[in-house]
């Protein structure tokens, strides 16, 4: 499987048919961040393997709303990226790749 990748407003989310990573660099990362805690950990890559990912949600974005991908994971925090109109196509694509992996038997 070819390496899809989205990149949104808040962080860059890719997957290559086993794993899902999400990268967060910059200040808009920090955004994020509720405490200084927070800042360092959502700094970086988060790799998750397919088989954790329970669930998928997608709220599309719209002109005046950034819209939001989450993707819960068993046993662990959940993670979601947000992106804006022109990005919808690229998450569109995410959302279908990794549903696609999890529903396979």
């Amino acid at each position: 499987m070819e390496t899809i990748t989205a990149a949104g407003t808040d962080g860059e989310a890719s997957f290559d048919g086993t794993w899902l990573t999400f990268s967060r660099r910059g200040w808009r990362s920090k955004l994020r961040s509720k405490t200084v805690r927070d800042v360092i950990t959502n700094q970086g890559d988060r790799r998750i393997p397919a088989k954790s990912i329970t669930a998928v949600s997608f709220k599309p974005a719209r002109p005046m709303s950034h819209g939001v991908i989450g993707f819960t994971v068993a046993g662990g925090p959940d993670e979601q990226v947000t992106f804006s109109t022109s990005q919808i196509a690229a998450f569109q694509a995410l959302r279908d790749a990794v549903e696609d992996a999890i529903s396979a038997p």
